[in-house]
């Protein structure tokens, strides 16, 4: 099963609320528009992962 297969199985509601991240905010970009183009219209950019730790006052664990 691809990465898309294993979303739209996943998350079948298409108005989710969906937040993307990464190391430094370039591939969340990229995630998001792809989930809109699968349809998804609740999708939000939470940009790179330290960022968003702070805004949302996280403490990011590793694993």
């Amino acid at each position: 099963m691809n990465s898309r297969q294993v979303i739209q199985s996943t998350i079948t509601e298409k108005s989710t609320p969906i937040v993307v991240y990464c190391a430094s905010g370039a591939r969340s970009a990229s995630a998001k528009n792809n989930l809109i183009k699968l349809g998804y219209d609740n999708v939000s950019n939470g940009g790179a992962v330290a960022s968003l730790a702070l805004k949302l006052q996280k403490q990011i664990y590793r694993g």
